[in-house]
């Protein structure tokens, strides 16, 4: 009698723990510019994360190549569009992804990740974190300010200078998010962001695509130097006189045509302030913070 109840003890403790696994989602992550997608920065969040939901989460870096070192060059060197096409086609092979998959996307990973959501929606993407992304872009160097001091504003004309060239947009993945504060030249020029968010013309299936996420989770670092300006991750940018303003006041919100006030509407988006610089890892508020989006 006991040895039976003591079976039925461990097929229903067995039977809980599939149920626990299968409720967890798999969970795509994409690196940073400038960070392989096997290395330090990614293993931070796939070990942490591995920790709190169990080693069986089915976790995938959203890699082009193997080797590490190749794998970052392509990420700076591959046009967007080409990544996320790539990357696309993993997925879609993969067989744990079938029926959906939580997103986390570091910085232009971040970036990356939501175009993924707009443009191919199978596998479904349910919940989309993005940390310290530039949605509306950049306008400056990363810590240019606090490294290179005065002669920032002459880098930042400079770029403005050749961001638009086609060859630089074809081959320099940082400058196709590059968001100069002339928005008709931004809107004409930009190979990708002004794509993607709508702007250069616009793709109903964008808005419709990205409307099916269950949340939007968008994190904004207090102390964020290296995404200028900081508001961007929050869809905020600068006006012509490089003010900085808030998503509710630019045109694309106004406009609603990437389908941002739905998704606010709705709350569906979620914004959130990281207590740190751009991408430093807290593991007390990832835990708060993100882990209950991927459970």
């Amino acid at each position: 009698m006991l040895k039976n109840v003591l079976q039925l003890v461990i097929v229903i403790c067995s039977f809980i723990e599939f149920v626990r696994l299968e409720n967890y989602l798999p969970i795509l992550l994409w690196h940073s510019a400038g960070a392989p997608c096997i290395g330090t920065e990614i293993n931070t969040y796939i070990n942490f994360i591995k920790l709190k939901l169990g080693n069986d989460v089915y976790i995938r870096s959203a890699c082009l190549d193997n080797n590490p070192s190749i794998d970052n060059f392509k990420s700076l060197t591959i046009h967007p569009f080409d990544q996320i096409k790539y990357i696309h086609n993993v997925i879609l092979h993969d067989k744990k992804f079938a029926n959906g998959y939580n997103a986390i996307g570091l910085s232009q990973g971040g970036l990356f990740m939501r175009a993924l959501a707009q443009m191919y929606p199978n596998p479904p993407m349910r919940n989309l974190i993005t940390l310290g992304t530039p949605h509306q872009g950049v306008h400056h160097y990363p810590r240019c300010q606090q490294t290179l001091g005065s002669i920032c504003n002459h880098i930042r004309s400079s770029i403005n200078h050749i961001a638009y060239l086609p060859w630089i947009q074809k081959s320099v993945v940082p400058l196709t998010y590059w968001h100069d504060t002339n928005h008709q030249r931004y809107r004409r020029k930009s190979s990708f962001l002004a794509v993607i968010n709508n702007e250069r013309y616009y793709n109903e299936n964008y808005v419709s695509n990205l409307l099916k996420l269950n949340r939007i989770v968008l994190v904004k670092y207090r102390k964020d130097i290296s995404i200028v300006p900081s508001e961007s991750s929050w869809f905020g940018y600068y006006n012509s006189n490089r003010v900085e303003y808030p998503m509710e006041e630019t045109e694309i919100y106004k406009k609603n045509s990437l389908g941002l006030r739905y998704l606010k509407d709705s709350g569906k988006m979620v914004f959130l302030m990281g207590p740190v610089d751009h991408l430093n890892f807290d593991p007390a508020w990832f835990e708060l913070n993100i882990i209950p989006y991927l459970i």
